[in-house]
């Protein structure tokens, strides 16, 4: 507040409004203590309700020349506006009609004029004002009150103005200049025109030209201290506020919904994520370890750089040191939050080439980091999980039942010793004894001696007496002859024929063809955005990007989610989401309005908050299937929140980040 002179009433008044609607506060007994500052001595003031919750009081005149206080306060849950002013009491400007006021001098200077003067004898006034204008003045009092309303309003014109130095201009104006002026009419008029002049000179004058009434410049008062307290209180909430975000990231993990295509494996992914995501944040909040992974830099001045190429001022001397990290822009009017993946890294030129051109060439001095590439992959469906092997084994194990059923006797008969190994020895040795071309021996008789029909059936009956000796008794009990036993073999090895030939061969097809088409889901994030800040009026809002990685792959569907860490609501009532709204994507180099598609919708009245509230964020998963545009892999995926609006200023995401699910095969 201004100075005020010893003796001079204050009026102060304040607006309080109910803290929970904004409304003004009507019927209230506010209390309104004057604090002398050098002393500490406090007088309660008289306070009166104004109307429309003003509140003010009028019974207030310090009498002592000393800086003072006015401190206001209510019960309840009511908000003061201003509740604390300080002002200083002596050195206010001196009003005209005071001692040594402009008026008060111009009256001294007519006295001085006039002490002498036989006031009988008009003749000498009139002589030493001058003649005054009879053509507009019907007597000599209309123009002496014409002189003093025009000397009211310039008062009136310039009550406002901190002049530069009062005591020059009453130098200046002294006892009237007999020598400069013949009459005081004419000094009168010079003294006006001067002060339009001033006038016009100090009129739109920036605050800090001003000077003190000293005419030195004004120095810092309790005020400063005042907003120097306030600052460091704002700073500890600040800090505290921080703090309480700091959170558990657990908590933020086990309000993930779970009802999916795959709930159990979804929520043992996500168990995976938490422990992956937890170690990000220990390092996000650690500054010596993100030193570590994050590289910080800037772009370079450079005929040759472009959208696409450009040099910067890394150190690393080696080629190809950051291929396939991501660039991102933390500075940059033309580039700010653009993500990309890096194509080529030349350590000599210490040029970086990026897999696709920026939406405008970056400038000297824009500031980027450069991070590793970090997928969280979650396997959900593939064909390693738990789930799905049992799968696989539910569906083998009848036909690998079937075919140890079918298989055993042969089994046995097929190992060291057994009835077929015997038979298939017996056998054998005598085939050695046959040509090594069959086809080319004319004479197999003569070669082996069978020159007549009797002498062949002795042979024969003592070949199958061999053989019987070779495989031992068959079992009789089971079969009357060993010809209804071979038969009863050969039967079987059909049987299985049959069974491994055509049926399990056709199972195992179409075990293969379901194991082929079991697909893989994995997640993939952004970097980190600190806020964002939906205000009363609708407006698009930019998201992070997702890159999505170099992977060989055909993406069947693909769906956003959007996570953040703390949701605030620094309205002072009820707020929530107005109207419908969706968070869109498109590729990179797209066009918005024509290439985008919704990915997450919002409809009227979502996200309610209590007034001045901060609660623990949420994951938003999309329902919606965005595969028609998020269709190939290697590429950069551009997001934002299209008319974000909200039911009053303001409502604030923090710790943002997106991810992108995509089911791929």
């Amino acid at each position: 507040m201004g100075d005020l002179k010893v003796g001079e009433g204050f009026i102060d008044a304040v607006m309080i409004r109910v803290t929970a609607t904004g409304a003004a506060a009507l019927g209230l007994a506010p209390t309104c203590t004057l604090t002398r500052l050098s002393t500490g001595a406090r007088v309660g003031l008289t306070v009166a309700e104004i109307g429309f919750g003003i509140y003010k009081v009028t019974d207030m005149a310090p009498a002592a020349d000393d800086e003072y206080l006015t401190e206001w306060a209510v019960a309840g849950a009511n908000t003061i506006y201003t509740a604390f002013k300080l002002f200083k009491v002596g050195g206010g400007v001196i009003a005209d009609w005071e001692d040594g006021g402009r008026l008060d001098l111009i009256i001294d200077a007519i006295l001085a004029d006039t002490v002498t003067i036989a006031w009988g004898d008009i003749t000498g006034i009139v002589n030493d004002i001058g003649v005054f204008p009879t053509a507009n003045y019907g007597t000599l009092a209309a123009y002496v009150e014409d002189i003093r309303t025009r000397l009211i309003a310039i008062v009136a014109d310039t009550g406002a103005i901190v002049w530069g130095d009062i005591t020059g201009i009453i130098a200046d104006i002294g006892v009237f200049p007999t020598a400069n002026y013949a009459t005081v009419a004419a000094y009168v008029e010079d003294i006006r025109t001067r002060l339009i002049a001033i006038l016009a000179d100090v009129t739109g004058l920036a605050g800090a030209a001003m000077r003190g009434t000293d005419g030195a410049a004004l120095v810092a008062s309790g005020w400063d201290a005042g907003l120097a307290t306030i600052l460091d209180n704002f700073t500890a909430l600040r800090i505290g506020y921080l703090e309480e975000l700091d959170f558990a990231l657990q908590e933020a993990i086990a309000a993930l919904q779970t009802d999916l295509d795959n709930p159990n494996q979804y929520k043992a992914d996500l168990t995976t994520l938490e422990t992956r995501l937890s170690a990000a944040r220990a390092g996000y909040l650690d500054t010596m370890r993100v030193a570590t992974f994050v590289v910080s830099a800037a772009v370079v001045d450079d005929v040759a750089n472009t959208a696409s190429t450009f040099e910067t001022n890394l150190a690393n001397a080696n080629n190809d040191y950051y291929n396939d990290m991501i660039l991102v822009f933390t500075s940059g009017a033309d580039v700010i939050g653009q993500a990309r993946r890096i194509l080529d890294y030349d350590g000599g030129t210490k040029f970086i080439t990026v897999s696709t051109p920026l939406n405008a060439e970056p400038t000297a001095g824009d500031d980027f980091q450069i991070v590793p590439q970090v997928v969280a992959a979650a396997a959900a469906g593939g064909d390693a999980t738990a789930a799905n092997q049992a799968t696989i084994i539910a569906l083998l194990d009848p036909e690998v039942a079937n075919i140890l059923a079918d298989t055993n006797e042969l089994q046995i008969s097929l190992a060291d010793g057994g009835f077929t190994d015997l038979l298939i020895d017996a056998i054998k040795a005598k085939t050695d004894n046959l040509p090594v071309d069959p086809a080319d021996a004319s004479d197999i008789a003569t070669a082996h001696g069978l020159l007549a029909t009797e002498a062949k059936q002795d042979i024969i009956d003592g070949l199958i007496d061999d053989i019987i000796a070779d495989i031992g008794v068959f079992p009789s009990a089971n079969y009357a002859t060993l010809a209804a036993y071979v038969e009863d073999i050969r039967t079987r090895l059909i049987a299985i024929v049959a069974d491994t030939g055509t049926t399990l061969e056709n199972r195992q097809v179409t075990i293969a063809t379901k194991v082929a088409a079991l697909s893989n889901t994995e997640l993939f994030g952004s970097v980190m955005q600190e806020e964002l800040q939906i205000a009363a009026a609708a407006a698009d809002k930019t998201l992070p990007d997702v890159i999505l990685p170099n992977i060989t792959g055909t993406i069947q569907r693909a769906y956003l989610h959007f996570k953040c860490r703390m949701v605030e609501n620094t309205y002072a009532g009820v707020n929530k989401l107005e109207g419908a709204q969706s968070i869109r994507i498109k590729k990179d180099g797209g066009a918005w309005g024509v290439d985008d598609i919704a990915a997450i919708t919002f409809v009227d009245d979502m996200v309610q908050l209590a007034a001045s509230t901060r609660e623990a964020g949420d994951v938003w998963g999309g329902a919606i299937d965005i595969s028609g545009e998020v269709d190939a892999f290697n590429d950069t995926y551009e997001i934002r929140w299209e008319d974000a609006n909200a039911d009053q200023d303001f409502i604030n995401f923090n710790d943002i980040e997106m991810f992108l699910r995509v089911v791929w095969i």
